[in-house]
């Protein structure tokens, strides 16, 4: 039996090019082992990317997983760089890329964002709020003169004297 090319996702993960987000590798990783494209082993192990705790696994580092780790990678690295749509040179001189169908959908996004700006609704400037007037209710109001307080007319009873029972 030959001895196989075994690498930990951990060490992978450790040494994604910068620019490369690891916590989305970490998740194309997971979709390429449920689809059977590449093949590994869970161990005991675990590792952290952010504050997220991940279980390490084996890696067979074989040509079809050395295949699928440089295609992540570009891609991963072009989504960085760039959002929306965007093509490697060499896959569109190569041909491995469809030019009219990347094109079209250039022009769709670029058309896109010119529709978006247009339909933005700029909010209309705030009017200072002018003081409010006084109606007729008010003005009579402040004409009127001071009513006197309860308790100040003359022939008060004064709640602190004593009552003579006189009545």
């Amino acid at each position: 039996m030959t001895q196989q090319a075994i690498q930990a996702v951990s060490t992978l993960i450790n040494t994604l090019p910068e620019g490369v987000s690891a916590v989305r590798f970490y998740r194309e990783y997971q979709a390429a082992l449920r689809t059977g494209e590449i093949v590994a082993v869970p161990v005991a192990d675990s590792f952290t990317i952010g504050c997220r705790k991940c279980k390490d696994d084996l890696v067979r580092t074989d040509l079809s997983f050395d295949r699928w780790y440089d295609k992540t990678v570009r891609s991963l690295a072009l989504h960085r760089a760039r959002q929306g749509v965007v093509a490697h040179a060499e896959d569109v001189t190569s041909g491995a890329v469809d030019f009219d169908r990347v094109a079209a959908q250039y022009r769709e996004q670029l058309q896109a964002r010119v529709a978006a700006r247009t339909a933005v609704k700029r909010p209309k400037v705030r009017q200072t709020r002018s003081k409010p007037k006084l109606n007729d209710a008010g003005s009579e109001r402040m004409a009127a003169p001071p009513q006197p307080r309860q308790g100040s007319e003359q022939g008060a009873v004064d709640p602190g004297a004593t009552s003579t029972g006189e009545d």
